[in-house]
């Protein structure tokens, strides 16, 4: 994903007459990961994907496509798909189904590895639609404008995603949680998109 996205992400700025410089000011992050994305030579989280696509006046769609598959109904565990790995490594995302093109639902199982930014380094963001978090395993920290919520294992939230929000781990031990999202970003999009 991370060749065909930074290609993506370079040729839209471009197109919009964006400077690095401005898209770093607009989303938060360094010049220097922004020129690694763009060459390939990074991954890029979902929620970071998400304040690019804000910056350059897209939906995350644009950047997204479904992997190549045979749809099925039935998903055994050991055949999830790895859907991304962010640039720093401690966010994993699994694909729970095989053909998510028709579905109005995103459905992925989310893994955080503690997270040493430190409460402090947290920002929300916001965009549109709504989520649903199930914790599986460890305590995941969920911060909303009404402030940081803990929650555990069997713990649940439900809110719009219009609503700023972010999601940590700052326990010692990696979080396991169920993300269901609305709208789908790959609900529109052709089989196989180049």
């Amino acid at each position: 994903m991370a060749d065909r996205t930074g290609v993506l992400i370079k040729d839209l700025r471009k197109k919009r007459g964006k400077t690095l410089e401005q898209l770093k000011e607009a989303t938060g992050l360094s010049i220097g990961f922004l020129s690694q994305l763009e060459r390939g030579l990074s991954s890029i989280a979902v929620t970071s994907l998400e304040k690019i696509a804000g910056a350059l006046d897209v939906d995350i769609s644009y950047f997204l496509r479904p992997p190549a598959r045979q749809p099925k109904t039935i998903v055994r565990s050991y055949e999830r798909e790895l859907l991304q790995v962010d640039n720093l490594s401690w966010i994993t995302s699994y694909l729970l189904n095989s053909d998510l093109r028709g579905k109005s639902i995103f459905p992925r199982i989310v893994e955080l590895l503690p997270d040493g930014r430190g409460p402090e380094k947290l920002s929300r963001y916001s965009h549109e639609g709504e989520e649903f978090i199930h914790v599986l395993e460890g305590v995941l920290t969920l911060s909303l404008e009404e402030g940081d919520f803990r929650l555990y294992p069997e713990d649940s939230a439900h809110f719009l995603s219009s609503e700023p929000h972010s999601v940590a781990n700052f326990s010692p031990r990696r979080v396991v949680y169920l993300s269901m999202q609305i709208p789908n970003p790959f609900r529109d999009k052709p089989e196989d998109v180049s």
